[in-house]
This record gives C-alpha cells, sequence and structure tokens, in this order.
C-alpha cells in the first residue's frame, strides 16, 4: 500500500479520535474476544483518499429472514 495513503488514512483515524468520533488506540490484547474487529483502508477518490472501513467480516455472521413488500401499483395482488 502506498505510504501516501496509509498517512492519509492514521491521519483522518487520529482526527475522528480527536473529535471523539472514534476511541483508541487500543491495545490488541483489550480488546475483548467477543468484538469484531473491522480493517480500515483507504482510497483515491477524486483529489483525496477517503477512509473506508471493512464491515464484510461483521455482515456476514449476520442475515434478515424478511424482506420489505413494496405496497405499489408495480406489485401484481394474487
Amino acid at each position: 500500500m502506498d505510504d501516501d495513503i496509509l498517512d492519509a488514512v492514521w491521519t483522518q483515524t487520529l482526527e475522528e479520535i480527536a473529535a471523539r468520533e472514534l476511541i483508541g488506540p487500543i491495545d490488541l490484547d483489550q480488546v475483548p474476544c467477543e468484538c469484531p474487529l473491522s480493517k480500515r483502508f483507504g482510497i483515491w477518490q477524486a483529489l483525496k483518499i477517503r477512509c473506508v472501513d471493512d464491515f464484510t467480516p461483521i455482515n456476514a455472521c449476520a442475515q434478515t429472514c424478511e424482506s420489505p413488500k413494496s405496497y405499489t401499483v408495480d406489485i401484481l395482488w394474487a
């Protein structure tokens, strides 16, 4: 990964900690086993680097058994 991206992600993370949007840094041995962790990485978007929090492993643990039903004229009632 590009050093510029790593620096930008770290800087933005520290800014979010200062703004009390995040807590940390936290030592790994202080994180309970039942707490899921997500990766954070950066991507170039237009002329700046945007942080992305990858919650894929967490989202994969959840599923929905129902889906909302749309009540519009597009639905044919049988």
